[in-house]
C-alpha cells in the first residue's frame, strides 16, 4: 500500500516575508512568525492553528466506515452498505490522517475501463480546511492514472456548496443535473479528465 504525504503552505517564504513586511513599523506583538521545524512540519509560534502533516494511505473498509460516522452530511452507513457498492469492482479505499488521527476517507470504484467513480468522500468537521480533501483527491487521481483510467466522475448535492466550489476549482466540469423536488437536493454530476 502506498503512502502520500502533504505538508503545509508551499509559499512559506513568500508568506513569511509579506507578513513581516506588513508588520514593520507596527507593534511586533501582532506579528505571528512561522518557522519550519526540523521535522518538516509547519507550526505557528503561538501554538494556534498549527499546520499538521497529512498522511493518506490505503485502508480497510472498517476505517472508512468509522470516519464516515463523523461526517455530518452523511448517514452513518454500515459496512455492508459500502461493500455492496464496490463488490466485484476495481476499488480504492483510502483514509487521511493528521497526527495519526483519522481525518477523512474516500471510496471509489470503476464503472468502466476508462472511468473511475469517486463514490463517497468525506472529511471530519474538525479537520476541514486543512488540505485533507485535496490530499485524498490527489491520491485518487494518481492511483487512477496508474491504472490508466481516463476520467474521474463524482456526484454531489446542490446544497454542498463547498464541495461544488472545490470540484470546480480543481478541474471538474458539470456534466448533468438530476432534478429533485427541492432544488437544493438536486444531484450534480461532474467529471475530470486525467
Amino acid at each position: 500500500m502506498g503512502t502520500f504525504k502533504v505538508w503545509g503552505s508551499s509559499k512559506l517564504s513568500e508568506n513569511l516575508f509579506s507578513s513581516f513586511a506588513l508588520c514593520v513599523g507596527r507593534r511586533l506583538s501582532t506579528f505571528i512568525a512561522y518557522i519550519v521545524c526540523c521535522s518538516e512540519r509547519l507550526y505557528n509560534l503561538d501554538g494556534i492553528n498549527a499546520v499538521k502533516e497529512i498522511v493518506v494511505k490505503e485502508a480497510p473498509i472498517e476505517e472508512a466506515v468509522q470516519i464516515n460516522k463523523c461526517v455530518t452530511e452523511f448517514d452513518p452507513y454500515p459496512k455492508e452498505y459500502f461493500e455492496t457498492r464496490y463488490k466485484d469492482k476495481d476499488t480504492l479505499i483510502i483514509a487521511a490522517y493528521i497526527d495519526d488521527k483519522p481525518a477523512g476517507y474516500l471510496v471509489g470504484y470503476n464503472v468502466s475501463n476508462n472511468e473511475f467513480y469517486c463514490w463517497m468522500v468525506g472529511v471530519s468537521p474538525v479537520f476541514r480546511r486543512k488540505g485533507v480533501l485535496k490530499a485524498l483527491m490527489d491520491y485518487q487521481e494518481k492511483w487512477a492514472k496508474k491504472r490508466e483510467y481516463k476520467k474521474i466522475t463524482i456526484k454531489t448535492r446542490n446544497n454542498l456548496r463547498e464541495m461544488l466550489a472545490y470540484l470546480v476549482a480543481y478541474g471538474f466540469y458539470f456534466t448533468e443535473v438530476i432534478q429533485r423536488p427541492a432544488v437544493e437536493d438536486n444531484r450534480i454530476l461532474l467529471e475530470k479528465k486525467i
